[in-house]
């Protein structure tokens, strides 16, 4: 059955015919002309073509038809389809005879795989061809490492799949508005410019490698789904939004400068390359990577994201949500800028805040974590109403930040709580294992001072209040017995330190427990003579 001919083009057949009356030459050339006009609106088949490299000795050219075999195009070329859009061609590369196949002529193909037991191809231009390539992509089936050494363009949005064993991509790749999916369970390099308004994402637990030296400009951004994608080169994640979901994105020594930088889970890794965002959105996951740039850092949602790098962004950091462990080693984890605890954040960790720290109503903050005792070192710090601070206890003698978790205040103290609003001491037992559980070395006929905070310029209460009147100690999680003994919290060193001091039960004086026996002794003596 023949296609069907749009009204319109039937119209302008017409007319056409109508025009040219009764000259028969120039009727069917015309008629031939028209039939060619009307061949784009036919369907297009896909056709395989599965190279066997069987041209003969020094002939590698894909024009060449015996470098093609069986299934569907035995001994015939694939077809020049230089026509956009005509992407129904699948190439296949079999066997191990003529491993360097030269593309002589630009192809517009759908599709391109290298079939199981396929050797070690390198796909090669004769000149300056290009490769453009349809919604089929790449894959290698192969366990041999195949290398595509000609510039490639995207036609549709496809994924690039290293199935069985490494695909090499050493020329540019233009992903033109086409998104770029590279999957598999072995690793892709691809070591030159990839350009485009495109984007890259990454599936599969394979390594992806961005090599080479000039940027890469694609702007459409980059996502780690999973598997680990490096940086070998600087600027090598283009220039728009980097998101990871899960996964390794590693900067290694190479500074990337990019848009919006998301961490929903996984790593952001690296060593001394800094990424400069547009601004920081972290919800859940590690980064251990350098942040740098005028943006801020904003933490939202229930997760955890750890911080462990001197950081150099300038913005500031806020969390709305879950918890931020500070573990840097040296400089400022969060950066030069100031760090805002809004309600049901936590604050942790056991690294450096040089900015200042500011605790919302309903907010936390510990050194260390939930069971590791630390010390947090900060700038000055202000604590509402609200405000809890945990504290771990794991031992009476091992000191701060080991014993007892301890806050280190470079500045001062600020403290607004009221009477009528106040804020709250969370005090646990840890085991020296680290777990909820008795500290081993306490004994409660003794006396403890720990101090839980120390500051460089004081601690400040609001007017009227004090120690006495703002904090509420919540106990439920310090299980060793007390016995008779109380914790309460005090200023100490010139109302510099905080410290909460465990007080034992008053102990009689000798004296009075004679007189008490002597008295009891005369009662019973007394008794018994009245019996009498």
């Amino acid at each position: 059955m023949l296609p069907t001919i749009g009204l319109e083009k039937t119209m302008n057949v017409n007319k056409c015919v109508n025009k040219v009356g009764h000259s028969r030459s120039f009727l069917a050339h015309f008629l031939v002309f028209c039939l060619l006009a009307l061949l784009p609106v036919l369907p297009a088949f896909a056709t395989n073509y599965t190279w066997d490299g069987g041209a003969g000795p020094a002939n590698d050219k894909w024009s060449q038809a015996n470098n093609w075999g069986i299934p569907d195009a035995n001994n015939v070329a694939p077809p020049q389809n230089s026509v956009a859009g005509l992407t129904n061609i699948d190439i296949f590369f079999s066997g191990n005879i003529r491993l360097i196949p030269k593309v002589d002529q630009t192809y517009f193909i759908r599709s391109m795989t290298f079939n199981s037991g396929a050797g070690a191809f390198s796909i090669t231009p004769q000149n300056t061809e290009i490769l453009r390539i349809g919604a089929g992509g790449i894959v290698n089936n192969s366990t041999n490492i195949q290398t595509v050494a000609i510039s490639l363009s995207l036609s549709n949005s496809q994924t690039w799949n290293a199935s069985a064993g490494h695909l090499f991509f050493s020329e540019s790749v233009n992903l033109n508005a086409s998104t770029l999916t590279l999957a598999g369970l072995f690793n892709i390099g691809i070591s030159n410019t990839i350009s485009g308004t495109g984007a890259l994402v990454k599936n599969d637990s394979g390594a992806l490698a961005l090599a080479g030296t000039a940027p890469n400009t694609f702007s459409g951004g980059l996502t780690v789904n999973n598997g680990t994608v490096t940086a070998q080169k600087a600027n090598a994640f283009g220039s728009g939004a980097v998101t990871v979901n899960a996964g390794t994105l590693n900067t290694v020594t190479h500074n990337q400068n990019v848009g919006t930088v998301t961490l929903n889970g996984g790593v952001i890794g690296g060593s001394t390359g800094i990424i400069t965002g547009s601004t920081y959105q972290v919800r859940s996951g590690a980064i251990n990577a350098r942040l740098g740039g005028s943006a801020g850092m904003t933490k939202t949602t229930a997760g955890t994201v750890t911080l462990t790098s001197s950081n150099i962004y300038t913005g500031g950091t806020t969390i709305n949500g879950g918890k931020l462990v500070v573990n840097n080693t040296s400089g400022s984890g969060t950066g030069s800028g100031n760090v805002t605890n809004n309600s049901s954040g936590v604050l942790g960790g056991i690294g450096t805040i040089t900015g200042n720290v500011y605790l919302m109503p309903g907010s936390k903050i510990t050194a260390g974590d939930d069971n590791i005792v630390g010390k947090l070192t900060t700038g000055s710090q202000t604590w509402s109403g609200g405000v809890t601070n945990l504290v771990n206890v794991r031992s009476v003698s091992a000191g701060e930040g080991s014993g007892h978790d301890f806050l280190s205040i470079s500045g001062g103290l600020t403290i607004t709580a009221t009477t009528a609003n106040k804020l709250f001491i969370d005090i646990r037992s840890l085991t020296l294992a680290n777990s909820p559980g008795l500290v081993g070395d306490f004994d409660s006929s003794q006396s403890y001072i720990w101090t839980i905070a120390r500051t460089v310029s004081g601690i400040t209460f609001a007017p009227g209040e004090s120690e006495s009147t703002v904090f509420s100690l919540l106990m439920g999680g310090f299980v060793n017995s007390l016995d008779g003994g109380t914790l309460s919290l005090a200023t100490g060193n010139a109302g510099k330190d905080l410290n909460l001091v465990f007080t034992p039960a008053a102990v009689p004086e000798p004296t009075v427990i004679s007189l008490l026996a002597l008295g009891l002794g005369w009662m019973l003596k007394r008794n018994r003579r009245s019996d009498q």
